[in-house]
């Protein structure tokens, strides 16, 4: 099975086409390779190519309001940017003001979101220097006190969409419609199932990946 993040991405817009096509008219036009260094100019943002890989695809939906998959928003790359300035300015900004060092905050400087959830985000990695090489993805959700830390989900931004092509395929996400309205609905026990599928060793949180790293609880 290939690993080209392209190969599922067209298998997503070929299943909204059968069964979404109002998903499609969501997603704005891909960034073409001449604007990515307009976007990312005076930012110290260093993309992993399968993140480039997804923004070709599309810039993310028109109102991010909108979910392209069960209870997940795609920013634009312009959003995501924003996203994580402004979270990386409050992280260091309540570090002061505990006390902390700026650089002792509780959302690193390497984590970029790409997708959001309510009250969450699903981040990767950026500023490796080898990044041709894939970042594991994780989700932050701050809802969940049982265990703050954010959640190892997928090895890859390419199993992610892997994932999320074999949800739809196999009935773990389906389209309902009520009141004229088309919506997302999730089977979590199938999804889960398949999330371990495709990412077996994706369990327990960042901090259990990188155990060296300080833990510091958000706000």
């Amino acid at each position: 099975m290939t690993n080209n993040i392209y190969f599922y991405l067209d298998k997503i817009s070929t299943l909204f086409d059968q069964y979404a096509q109002d998903k499609l008219d969501l997603l704005q036009f891909g960034v073409k390779e001449s604007a990515f260094d307009l976007i990312l100019r005076n930012r110290s943002v260093l993309l992993p190519d399968e993140v480039k890989d997804l923004y070709r695809w599309s810039n993310g939906t028109y109102n991010t309001n909108n979910r392209l998959f069960p209870g997940i928003s795609f920013m634009s790359l312009q959003e995501a940017l924003f996203q994580y300035s402004s979270k990386l300015r409050n992280a260091e900004e309540s570090a002061i003001h505990a006390g902390r060092q700026a650089d002792r905050t509780w959302w690193k400087r390497y984590w970029f979101p790409i997708f959001f959830r309510d009250e969450g985000d699903y981040f990767i990695l950026i500023n490796n220097k080898s990044n041709k090489s894939p970042s594991p993805v994780f989700l932050y959700n701050y809802s969940d006190w049982n265990d703050i830390r954010p959640k190892y989900m997928y090895t890859s931004l390419t199993s992610m969409i892997r994932t999320i092509v074999e949800c739809y395929e196999t009935g773990a996400y389906y389209i309902v419609e009520q009141n004229g309205e088309m919506f997302h609905e999730c089977d979590p026990e199938k999804e889960e199932t398949i999330r371990l599928k495709h990412n077996p060793e994706a369990l327990g949180s960042y901090f259990d990946l990188f155990p060296n790293e300080e833990f510091i609880l958000p706000g």
